[in-house]
């Protein structure tokens, strides 16, 4: 579940936020319990050569979020949380005065601190690490709708 809000901030730019909220687990047969849930909220900047949210534009961004993982490597089950900052780029198409369609790409910079455990849902405490990483977080396509005032 994903949702933002995001205002023209000046000639060349845009600012936003954004909520992805995934709270969904699934029961996937003998593997037992699947899921990667989070909660991320993200501040964002985009600078439009052009006019904002029509054409190119460049963005970036930065993000905290908190996660837990169960089912995707059977042996351990990681629980944590990462702070970071992205960059990336896209493209926005409009379609006429109340809607656009945007597709973005991007990467991440993050530092996390996850915790290992042996089960699911309780377990002993396996590992806790710290650490830097670099992913490519973002590729998306989105119908964007038009408020004006």
């Amino acid at each position: 579940i994903n949702a933002g809000i995001q205002h023209v901030s000046g000639a060349h730019t845009s600012a936003g936020c954004t909520i992805e909220y995934n709270p969904f687990e699934f029961n996937s047969g003998e593997s037992g319990t699947l899921r990667i849930r989070c909660f991320t909220p993200q501040l964002f900047l985009c600078i439009w050569p052009g006019s904002p949210f029509d054409g190119l534009y460049a963005k970036g961004k930065v993000l905290w979020s908190v996660y837990n993982i169960a089912g995707i490597k059977a042996d351990s089950f990681p629980e944590g949380a990462l702070a970071g900052v992205g960059v990336g780029s896209g493209y926005c198409h409009r379609i006429g005065d109340r809607f656009a369609l945007s597709a973005d790409i991007g990467t991440t910079a993050y530092h996390h601190n996850t915790t290992y455990y042996a089960g699911a849902h309780c377990g002993r405490i396996l590992d806790r690490k710290k650490g830097f990483g670099l992913i490519p977080l973002d590729c998306s396509l989105s119908l964007i709708c038009f408020i004006h005032r």
